[in-house]
């Protein structure tokens, strides 16, 4: 085909539209690419190049500022000051004051300072056990045993201790190191004879009061005992010297008793509602001499009989030597003796024995 001639003007406006139209063309592509790229980002066709200017990044001005203390009132915690280090005499003091709750605490924390006291431990377990608190007592005076075995005060109040929680095979044990460690201490003598008492053996018993009143013939709680022992052997006539001698050494309501009880027996019942009387002005609340003393009112004895001098009776009381026969028993016999006395019938004869406070005795 044979290429037309074109005139100049014609050949321009050729070009020009073949110039619009590629233009257009590169409009529209351009227009498509773009909506392409915003309408999620497919695949740019390589074969198109999209030449932008770099935009200038834009960014906040800095504004520096002063840091914000915040400040919170704390509360006030008011620490308590440590308290004084107690000192012995104050934890004694309480003690002898009858405040044994405080004297407790005051010994606990005496010996939580002084561990190796063995005066603090030993008086904390006797504030114990005034204060009835037998477990705390048996276990302060165990330790106190510990820390010092030969400590005689020790092991003679840790057996009255053990006797009051009806340990009797370790209240022996105790005191025969008692004994082994002082043989004249009356103390540990008397606890034996309680402990023959206890177990039924009551010759051998009154045998061992017997012995402490030849050396201590005002001994009360020995003398108290052994006529404790008469009544209940029914031998009311040798029960009256030793308790006359006892309740004229004594305030103690329940030696008072007693005596009323071996009087009323022996058929001096004025005597008796005397002694009675007295066991009343001691302790208002002995439920036994109260019985005793409404029953005793009831009853006349012989109006022409002259009443017994219970002064004269008190001094002529002694005890005659009495040495040891072959064949009585020996401590050690007990871990196997057999408890033969009953209870007497009248509850009134239930009368109390000596239990010990420190160095003081006292009725049970």
């Amino acid at each position: 085909m044979q290429k037309q001639n074109l005139t100049p003007d014609r050949e321009r406006k050729l070009k020009f539209a073949e110039a619009g139209i590629l233009f257009v063309l590169l409009l529209g592509v351009t227009i498509f690419i773009g909506v392409r790229f915003q309408g999620g980002g497919e695949e740019i066709n390589p074969t198109v190049a999209e030449i932008t200017a770099p935009q200038e990044i834009v960014t906040e001005p800095v504004i520096e500022t002063e840091p914000t203390v915040v400040i919170i009132d704390e509360p006030v915690i008011e620490i308590a000051p440590e308290p004084e280090p107690v000192t012995y005499v104050q934890a004694e003091t309480a003690y002898h004051d009858g405040a044994y709750d405080e004297a407790i605490d005051l010994f606990e924390r005496y010996v939580a300072d002084h561990p190796d006291n063995v005066w603090g431990m030993y008086m904390l377990g006797m504030s114990a056990w005034k204060a009835g608190d037998l477990e705390t007592a048996d276990e302060a005076l165990a330790d106190a045993r510990t820390m010092q075995p030969a400590h005689l005060k020790s092991v003679i109040n840790h057996t009255r201790v053990l006797l009051a929680m009806d340990r009797d095979a370790d209240a022996r044990e105790a005191v025969t190191i008692a004994l082994d460690l002082a043989p004249g201490d009356v103390g540990a003598q008397r606890l034996q004879a309680r402990l023959y008492h206890r177990a039924g053996v009551l010759d051998q018993a009154a045998a061992s009061y017997e012995s402490i009143l030849r050396t201590s013939s005002d001994d009360v709680w020995a003398l108290n005992n052994l006529g404790l022992i008469r009544i209940e052997q029914e031998r009311f006539d040798e029960a009256l010297p030793a308790l006359a001698r006892a309740a004229g050494l004594t305030d103690a309501a329940c030696i008072h008793n007693n005596l009323g009880v071996a009087l009323e027996r022996t058929g001096w019942y004025a005597q008796a509602a005397e002694a009675y009387e007295a066991a009343l002005s001691r302790d208002a609340d002995h439920a036994r001499a109260t019985v005793s003393l409404a029953r005793v009112a009831e009853l006349h004895g012989d109006p022409d009989r002259q009443p017994l001098d219970l002064v004269a009776l008190a001094a002529g009381f002694g005890v005659d030597p009495a040495p040891r026969q072959e064949g009585d028993l020996v401590l050690g016999d007990l871990a196997v003796a057999v408890v033969t006395n009953p209870e007497q019938d009248d509850a009134d004869l239930s009368v109390a024995s000596e239990t010990s406070t420190d160095d003081e005795e006292e009725n049970r």
